[in-house]
């Protein structure tokens, strides 16, 4: 198969967020789709360089070459965020997934950027892989991906991988590029939160992992109420059948996305999620700085993690190696607790935490957070784990620690 050269002439690169209406018979659709990994405690500074690398897209826009840039948080653990792309081309032409990168991120031209800009992406995430799916089916109607960014905060992308099993591919496809589009369409066609449905294939990709061939791509408005009819029910209104048993065509996971900022010919558009995200840094970021203060030897700096005295309702509730808790309540007694261990602490010995898997919830006065809390000494070594659980109120603009407990593990008294 002859892959064509990517010239402006006959292709555009589109981001998700302002494609114009397409059909699929006149135009071929591609999404070009980037995973990354934030690297330790530099999701702030990460975010910082997403939002300088906006302006090089609108430089993109001007130029005709994109129509617009987008940058989604990623709820799968295995990676942190992505970028969406979509890439418009005549029907019958072919892309190649080099050649696009070539075209669109020359490596002079990258270079003179950061260069210009002071900021260096690979120093706060990396690129995990770079995947291009090309659409084979889609509902129409509704704030399909022509709209995207006008959904603003409240768009969110519901991603179904899909894997057919041993020779099930061909009625897997018949069935998803036909039934259930059409009943997506039904859901769509009622104006709720499902905006749009897509059937994606993987053409190329670069990267460590397998990727299922296929995904259906869902456009979700969070602000609307999901649409009254159940999917299959409308399925079945599309001419499904209970003996097509399309759970054993495929296996499925789910991701989701939620929009973090984009750029378009309006200009650049943050989302609110950005001040979420930025407060949820901030939380993990003062757990953190109080447990490695004990670590380090800094009373001061764990006292001032703590709210401040006389807040009778502070508590700090450990389970010791015994497996008994031992519970301090009120800020002036575990600031004496802290003292008292203090007394014993002798040097430090480099010993420091990281933390995984965190669940947080972020109000506006109040926070919890609970994960994976890991202890490493000096040489890098995992010396043990346990599941923390902490709990912040907002003091004068600042997050102090009000509860903390170890749920399960190891407890170093720190």
């Amino acid at each position: 198969m002859k892959y064509l050269p990517l010239t402006r002439k006959w292709v555009a690169l589109i981001i998700v967020g302002c494609l114009s209406t397409f059909t699929l018979e006149a135009d071929s659709l591609y999404l070009l789709f980037d995973k990354m990994r934030v690297k330790d405690g530099k999701i702030g500074e990460y975010l910082e360089v997403e939002e300088v690398w906006s302006n090089y897209h609108k430089t993109l826009i001007s130029e005709g070459q994109i129509e617009s840039w987008s940058l989604w948080r990623s709820n799968q653990q295995s990676y942190d965020y992505a970028t969406l792309k979509v890439l418009k081309t005549r029907a019958g032409d072919t892309l190649d997934l080099d050649t696009i990168l070539q075209e669109l991120y020359p490596q002079k031209t990258i270079q003179s950027f950061q260069s210009k800009h002071d900021v260096d992406a690979n120093a706060v995430r990396e690129i995990i892989e770079t995947s291009l799916w090309k659409f084979e089916a889609a509902t129409k109607g509704g704030k399909g991906w022509e709209k995207l960014l006008s959904v603003s905060d409240s768009v969110r992308i519901k991603w179904d991988a899909m894997t057919p099993r041993e020779d099930s591919e061909n009625e897997y496809l018949k069935i998803e590029s036909g039934i259930f589009k059409d009943a997506h369409q039904l859901l769509v066609n009622e104006k709720k939160s499902l905006s749009n449905w897509s059937l994606v294939k993987l053409t190329d990709a670069s990267g460590p992992e397998k990727n299922a061939p296929y995904a259906t791509v869902h456009l979700v408005d969070k602000n609307k109420a999901p649409p009254s009819t159940p999917l299959m029910e409308a399925a079945k209104k599309s001419g499904y059948r209970d003996e097509m048993k399309m759970g054993e065509l495929r296996d499925m996971t789910t991701n989701h996305f939620d929009l973090v900022m984009g750029v378009s010919k309006a200009g650049f558009s943050p989302s609110p999620l950005m001040d979420q995200i930025n407060e949820e840094e901030v939380v993990k970021a003062t757990v953190l700085r109080q447990t490695n203060a004990g670590h380090d030897k800094d009373l001061d700096t764990v006292l001032g993690s703590w709210v401040s005295g006389p807040n009778p309702n502070a508590l700090r509730n450990m389970r010791g190696k015994n497996g008994n808790y031992s519970e301090t309540k009120g800020v002036w007694f575990i600031a004496n607790r802290y003292r008292d261990w203090a007394k014993n602490w002798g040097e430090d010995t480099g010993q420091y935490v990281k933390m995984e898997n965190e669940v947080l919830h972020v109000g506006q006065s109040v926070s919890s957070i609970i994960y994976d809390q890991l202890v490493f000494n000096g040489q890098d070594e995992l010396l043990g784990k346990s599941k923390e659980l902490r709990t912040l109120v907002k003091e004068d603009g600042q997050w102090k620690i009000a509860f903390m407990t170890v749920l399960g593990g190891m407890d170093d008294e720190n």
